[in-house]
């Protein structure tokens, strides 16, 4: 968990690629003002813009954390059960941004 499966930055993203984003909707969420506001964001598609996102609020000492749907779901099934669960629980709801990823 919290591993990035791939390492692409905002400034790689290329947003002429794609039409449902544009650079000034790409540069706004780079502002992440969003998250300091509590809102939450859906990306569907490729993970290469919510891992820029990713690198980019730790850039900004932002916490991160990353998680499959698989293994968050074993985590609320486990947190109960097993330490390392509830370390990795408490870690996750301590998170500025949490990436998740099917």
């Amino acid at each position: 968990m919290g591993i990035f499966s791939l390492s692409k930055t905002l400034q790689e993203y290329q947003v002429e690629k794609q039409t449902a984003l544009t650079s000034r909707q790409l540069t706004q969420l780079q502002e992440f003002s969003w998250l300091e506001q509590q809102y939450n964001l859906i990306l569907l598609g490729p993970e290469d813009l919510a891992i820029g996102l990713g690198l980019g609020a730790i850039h900004k000492e932002l916490q991160v954390y990353f998680v499959t749907i698989g293994e968050l779901i074993q985590l609320l099934k486990t947190q109960e059960l097993a330490h390392k669960s509830q370390v990795q629980m408490k870690r996750l709801q301590a998170s500025d941004l949490v990436i998740n990823d099917y």
